[in-house]
């Protein structure tokens, strides 16, 4: 992603139109300035645990902002783009949007990892303490899922790779910890969680492919409005 941004400086495409609001490079930079930060603290071990928690937490946020601030961009500009650079549409979906999508999944699923260890430093059994952590994930996939497909669909249709992210964490997981002969309730929470997630993806896929031939997203637009940044999104 950050090799593609770059190259905008040799295109000059970042200037007419701002494909990317200014609000998510600041938010870009505030996140690398977060996740130096968490490195250094996750370093220190039990001493900062919860600052590095707190701090992962807006890592993560500030990536929920940048997928946010993307989808602005794009559904400002996006016919446009469709009829000016369509490789570079494609691009911001695929490595822009899916992109941050997966490091935001990623670091949800550290914070979660984090929160995990905190509550064991709480005294909290390690066994709660996990499930807690799946409870968590298992939440935020279904909360995810309705909001992406119901809720804000037409600005999130495209990002695909929450799923996938989770479904890697998971088989890591299982592929670590999961003993067949005494599975225990974690184990089988995340084989639970595991086919919830790959049914979800599925879903997910068939309802983006569907929507995508019969409600396309970007509208052509005339030669009266082809120079226009702002065509926008069909409403």
């Amino acid at each position: 992603m950050t090799i593609y941004i770059l190259t905008w400086l040799c295109r000059r495409l970042y200037s007419r139109p701002a494909i990317l609001p200014s609000a998510f490079f600041v938010s870009w930079i505030i996140n690398m300035i977060l996740n130096s930060t968490w490195l250094v603290l996750w370093d220190r071990v039990s001493l900062l645990m919860i600052a590095a928690l707190i701090v992962l937490a807006l890592i993560a946020f500030t990536n929920y902002l940048l997928i946010l601030f993307s989808c602005v961009g794009l559904r400002a500009n996006g016919s446009w783009l469709k009829q000016n650079h369509p490789k570079d549409l494609i691009c911001i979906i695929v490595l822009v949007q899916n992109g941050i999508a997966t490091y935001a999944t990623w670091t949800t699923i550290a914070t979660l990892l984090n929160f995990t260890v905190v509550l064991d430093m709480a005294s909290v059994s390690p066994t709660n303490a996990a499930t807690a952590s799946l409870c968590i994930l298992l939440l935020e996939v279904v909360t995810w899922f309705i909001i992406e497909n119901f809720v804000i669909e037409r600005h999130v249709r495209y990002i695909l790779t929450v799923y996938p992210v989770i479904i890697y964490a998971l088989i890591g997981n299982l592929s670590k910890h999961y003993n067949a002969a005494d599975p225990g309730r974690n184990a089988v929470f995340s084989v639970v969680l595991l086919v919830v997630t790959c049914i979800v993806l599925v879903v997910r896929v068939g309802l983006v492919v569907w929507r995508h031939r019969t409600l396309p997203l970007f509208r052509e637009v005339g030669a009266e409005v082809l120079m226009s940044p702002n065509s926008g999104a069909e409403k």
